[in-house]
């Protein structure tokens, strides 16, 4: 038995994620030499919250020693039931909720191209796993020639599986703000203010043998740092424990560790081991911290997450008038009812449950000043119900609609009671660019030329201390 497994096996009789150790400098990173099939065993059960790898793909490489998985073994009679048997310690490791992410490829036999990933599905599915969703990898580069009646390969799958549902998909760690359609200033309520959520295609570029280091971490199928951090940040929490089976150069524990978690993995080749522990973690760690420092605390989404969140404050009044509008609502009296909206931005609400806090992007009031002798009743009747369907109600947006008759907004000190010295106007139901910038004197000035009604107005003015300038993206 390897010299390190004999140290796991004095800390407590079993390997506790608790108890990580290792001999070289991380400590929340473990790399073992042996056969996943005897080292899995070692783990007492629900130990792992997440499981991310690659399985040999049958013989179609030769890790260099004997009684490997896949090399040397017949498909259905030893290697499929080898993958089964540890798909089924794999599920007894992991924590009920957690995530099994693998990486495969078709294989081609003898002019026949075999359907691993269907075969691992069905052995997953039948040893009690979950399958969840299935990601195309597109690795920007592949093995430089093909075969008969198969091109030359640049992707492969990615199958997300899981123990009984997934505890955590943490999307908004993973989402991406560049590269956004044009429509976001159009349509801002369509756009997540954190960024999009990753498609289930995939590109990141596979790594080319050696690159973390000059004496070489090489591996025939390395798999890039990003791709694996996605996984991770995906489906674990901080200091969870994620295990790499056949974890070839070590990439798993390794960007496991970078990002606070504690990282596992087995190899049955030494040389990866050793390679790993003379200088491949350290290695890539440094690649990490080049490749993944921005995953970390980032705030690069914020300002735009900002301004989503006020163009959605905007554009709230806007749509709200166009479904008022409509003829089974107040129709073409809406132009002779409503003079003028004011938005006015606000703190969260203490008294909105968890689960509220979590749909509302932004709190705001919405003041809806009516003309002289509008029916109050029936305006408000008539936003509620449109506050409660689509698309308004798509918004997000925790908003307090205050319904205000004429007599108040008319008087002098309305303005003064709103208390913002600065008000920006927008006009024609442009909410991405203010018309006006004025004081609070302004306002008030601007709210008496609101109360004459203009059927040809198309859409009621909307004032705010909210300033929003964006140009025209084609």
């Amino acid at each position: 038995m390897p010299k390190r497994i004999d140290a796991w096996r004095r800390i407590g009789g079993a390997l506790r994620p608790r108890d990580l150790v290792t001999s070289t400098s991380p400590k929340d990173c473990l790399f073992a030499h042996g056969d996943a099939r005897e080292l899995t065993r070692l783990l007492p059960p629900e130990a792992v919250d997440c499981i991310i790898t690659s399985p040999p793909y049958s013989d179609v490489k030769d890790y260099g020693v004997s009684r490997q998985i896949g090399f040397g073994q017949q498909w259905a009679k030893e290697y499929l039931k080898d993958l089964e048997r540890l798909l089924g310690e794999l599920a007894r490791v992991c924590r009920k909720g957690g995530a099994l992410w693998i990486v495969v490829d078709t294989v081609k036999k003898a002019r026949r191209t075999l359907l691993l990933p269907w075969e691992i599905l069905e052995r997953a599915t039948s040893v009690g796993w979950c399958p969840e969703d299935i990601v195309i990898w597109d690795k920007g580069r592949s093995l430089p020639w093909s075969h008969v009646g198969r091109f030359r390969g640049v992707f492969e799958y990615v199958l997300l599986l899981s123990k009984g549902g997934l505890a955590r998909f943490e999307l908004d760690r993973v989402r991406d703000t560049s590269d956004l359609s044009p429509y976001w200033v159009r349509f801002p309520e369509r756009y997540n203010p954190r960024g999009k959520a990753p498609s289930d295609i995939w590109h990141f570029p596979i790594p080319v043998q050696g690159s973390w280091a000059s004496n070489g971490i090489r591996h025939f199928c390395p798999f890039p740092l990003a791709m694996v951090a996605r996984m991770i940040l995906l489906t674990t929490p901080r200091g969870g424990v994620v295990l790499d089976p056949f974890a070839g150069s070590g990439v798993v524990p390794s960007v496991a560790a970078f990002l606070g978690r504690r990282g596992l993995g087995f190899d049955v080749n030494g040389k990866y081991v050793r390679a790993f522990e003379e200088s491949g973690y350290e290695a890539l760690l440094k690649a990490a911290r080049i490749e993944l420092g921005g995953m970390l605390g980032s705030k690069k989404a914020a300002p735009l997450g900002d301004l989503i969140v006020r163009l959605r404050m905007l554009k709230y009044p806007v749509s709200m008038f166009s479904e008022l509008a409509r003829p089974d609502r107040l129709g073409q009296a809406a132009r002779s009812t409503i003079a003028a909206f004011v938005v006015i931005p606000r703190k969260a609400s203490q008294g909105r449950s968890p689960e509220q806090r979590l749909r509302v992007e932004g709190e705001v009031e919405v003041w809806l000043l009516c003309h002289k002798g509008a029916d109050l009743v029936k305006v408000r009747e008539q936003a509620s119900r449109v506050m409660a369907v689509a698309p308004v109600s798509k918004f997000c947006l925790g908003v307090d609609l205050q319904i205000v008759s004429a007599n108040k907004w008319k008087s002098s000190g309305f303005a003064q009671e709103l208390g913002f010295a600065k008000w920006y106007s927008y006009s024609g139901g442009i909410f991405r660019k203010y018309r006006e910038a004025f004081g609070e004197a302004g306002l008030g000035a601007r709210l008496a030329a609101a109360g004459k009604p203009d059927a040809n107005i198309r859409y009621p003015v909307v004032f705010s201390p909210l300033r929003v300038d964006v140009p025209r993206i084609e």
